[in-house]
């Protein structure tokens, strides 16, 4: 899994890769906690941030041989409170290489993402949360801050690559999120940089998209 590299070089952080199975390529798993009670083969490169690729052991689908691909679930940033970081709780089949890259992407995903999937805040968050069907995601779909967001159905390739699309509206409200938050242009905003005036929007109905509606009436 990559080029040869020493013992220091992987599992790096407090109880980092603490009861882990499986291979785990050079350069993963580093950050505090990140792969423990993991036991999916991890490639290169992988699982890089707090609470990376954390496992669920006594989960019904823990036992299933999995891999998670190279240049895959990492996170550079921070996270308060500290929830979790990318692929935290995965118990899905396969992560391809170069997905679920950003702050909770891919978390308690139950199925499986291709290549260059799964990339921005949140995305792919809860995927299969029902646990009824092996969804899966295609290569190069689900590309934006919460796109594919708890969806509970298979994306194809090429899907879903601007911010909310295939949002999960339902699974979204549970951790706060409005899938109609973002912007047609691939921004986000906050409610206060829309509508504003004296009763703007007053009786309104529809998506409005971020900063109009600006002045009273």
């Amino acid at each position: 899994y990559g080029a040869i590299c020493a013992a220091t070089d992987t599992c790096q952080g407090t109880d980092a890769c603490t009861g882990k199975t499986g291979t785990t390529g050079c350069y993963s798993c580093i950050g505090d906690s990140s792969c423990q009670d993991n036991n999916a083969v991890i490639e290169y490169e992988s699982c890089v941030g707090e609470n990376a690729c954390l496992g669920v052991p006594g989960h019904p689908r823990y036992s299933t041989a999995r891999t998670i691909g190279a240049s895959s679930c990492r996170y550079f940033g921070s996270i308060n409170p500290p929830l979790g970081s990318a692929c935290t709780g995965f118990v899905g089949a396969s992560i391809g290489t170069g997905s679920c890259n950003d702050s909770l992407a891919c978390f308690g995903a139950e199925g499986s993402v291709g290549d260059n999937s799964c990339n921005g805040e949140m995305t792919c968050f809860n995927l299969n949360l029902s646990q009824l069907t092996a969804y899966t995601v295609g290569n190069g779909s689900c590309n934006a801050k919460y796109a594919c967001l708890g969806i509970q159905r298979s994306v194809g390739d090429d899907e879903c690559n601007t911010p909310c699309e295939c949002c999960d509206a339902e699974q979204a409200a549970f951790s706060s999120i409005d899938c109609a938050s973002c912007a047609f242009d691939g921004t986000l905003c906050d409610a206060s940089d829309t509508c504003q005036g004296t009763d703007a929007c007053t009786g309104k109905t529809g998506v409005t998209e971020c900063y109009s509606c600006i002045g009273d009436s």
